[in-house]
């Protein structure tokens, strides 16, 4: 006997979460119709995405919404919590009159201490074929910056493994990889 495994959509993925069926607690995402639990926050990750989001905000507050672990849409069946993302100020605007989550921003952020191979595999797969034009993943084991650029269906064409000692180009600026990192 086969069981059938009954995949959601995002509309009923949220609608959980208004009625409470997903406890506010419980962390979750809607990954390709499946509800996956994420993983809880280690205090490494979560100065990491404190520095990154201390970082953004200087330097990119004034064309930029930085949401920190907020949801991003893909499609109908996912919707992620990347740890980190940049939304333009007039795609915000948008967004907060539609009541809906974007699904288009300037660069999504993971930091990556347990989720290593999630979000080098499955997340950067959904990610590329959401079309997201920049994807980073702050991997804190090896103490680098992954750039992925240019999706082209479910991968990205351009990437780029950037150390320490290098500095990142953003949107017109430049950035200490470094400083992306807890000390």
């Amino acid at each position: 006997m086969t069981l059938a495994t009954r995949k959601w959509n995002r509309a009923e993925y949220q609608k959980m979460g208004q009625t409470g069926l997903l406890s506010p607690e419980e962390r979750v995402e809607l990954i390709q119709g499946e509800i996956v639990r994420m993983t809880p926050v280690d205090p490494l990750h979560a100065c990491a995405v404190d520095l990154m989001t201390e970082i953004m905000v200087k330097s990119f507050s004034q064309t930029h919404q930085v949401r920190v672990q907020g949801p991003v849409g893909i499609g109908d069946h996912s919707e992620l919590q990347p740890d980190l993302c940049l939304i333009p100020k007039a795609l915000f605007g948008e967004l907060v009159k539609k009541r809906v989550h974007p699904e288009h921003v300037d660069l999504l952020v993971e930091v990556a201490n347990t989720s290593l191979s999630s979000d080098r595999g499955r997340k950067l797969r959904l990610y590329a074929s959401g079309g997201y034009p920049l994807y980073w993943i702050v991997n804190l084991k090896q103490g680098q910056l992954e750039v992925y650029s240019q999706p082209e269906g479910t991968r990205y064409a351009v990437s780029a493994c950037l150390t320490l000692d290098d500095h990142v180009e953003l949107l017109g600026k430049t950035l200490p990889v470094k400083d992306f990192f807890p000390a």
